[in-house]
């Protein structure tokens, strides 16, 4: 539906500030999307922000940027309901899991008419 990242969505705008005497870093940015409907392109964007320690124990994370970036990513792409079954807990620990180890089908009752579309969404 949106394409490929960069294309039909992605970020923009990125910033990375160290704080507390660079023991912490910030990451700011503007997640963009682009899609068509009825009407034709639909364009929308938000901020999304992270944070994360630079230090892991007594050494510096060498992936504290990649972890922060990651971080907000995933922020951005759950308010457009991505992964939205993890972010509503159906996934937490693993009473998901039955004894032979297979995860359970999960089925999902989308609405049959584009009118309704407001009730799921």
């Amino acid at each position: 539906m949106f394409g490929a990242f960069g294309y039909g969505f992605g970020v923009k705008d990125e910033k990375y500030t160290p704080i507390l005497n660079d023991t912490l870093i910030v990451y700011t940015a503007t997640f963009y999307y682009k899609y068509k409907d009825e009407a034709g392109d639909v364009l929308g964007e938000f901020p999304i922000s992270s944070s994360i320690k630079v230090m892991m124990g007594n050494r510096v994370d060498d992936d504290c940027i990649k972890k922060v970036q990651t971080d907000a990513l995933t922020k951005g792409l759950s308010k457009l309901g991505f992964n939205a079954d993890v972010f509503m807990g159906r996934f937490d620990g693993n009473k998901y899991v039955d004894a032979t180890g297979a995860a359970p089908s999960i089925k999902v009752n989308y609405p049959e008419s584009q009118d309704s579309k407001e009730e799921w969404i």
